[in-house]
């Protein structure tokens, strides 16, 4: 079995003309017989709303400073709300996905929070 990582930025998700090439890189993977695995960022730059630089500003620094674990727990999920939407788009295109944390695809970590190691 061949498997392919594919990695896409935020910017390659932060839209849905651009969400759509990311399918279509996805799909022709599969059509060249690559099992697709997919790692995404998230969507966009900071102001707009699910990026990770815009979801750290909710919080204040001395809070980041002193809740390392939170943190890594709120840059977290706009990387999980990416990887719903791209699965969903593949979905409509008919390809079966399912939307994975990193803990759930079994990485694990050290407690080294903001710079773990595996």
């Amino acid at each position: 079995m061949k498997i392919l990582v594919q990695k896409f930025g935020g910017t390659s998700v932060s839209t849905p003309e651009r969400r759509k090439q990311v399918v279509e890189k996805i799909i022709k993977a599969k059509e060249d017989g690559y099992e697709v695995v997919v790692v995404v960022s998230a969507m966009g730059r900071k102001g707009e709303p699910y990026a990770t630089d815009t979801l750290l500003s909710l919080v204040k620094d001395k809070f980041i400073l002193q809740n390392a674990l939170a943190v890594d727990l709120l840059m977290s999920c706009g990387e999980i709300i990416s990887s719903v939407i791209l699965c969903n788009e593949l979905n409509q295109n008919n390809i079966k996905c399912i939307p994975l944390t990193g803990g759930q695809a079994g990485i694990i970590t050290d407690e080294n929070y903001g710079n773990a190691l595996y």
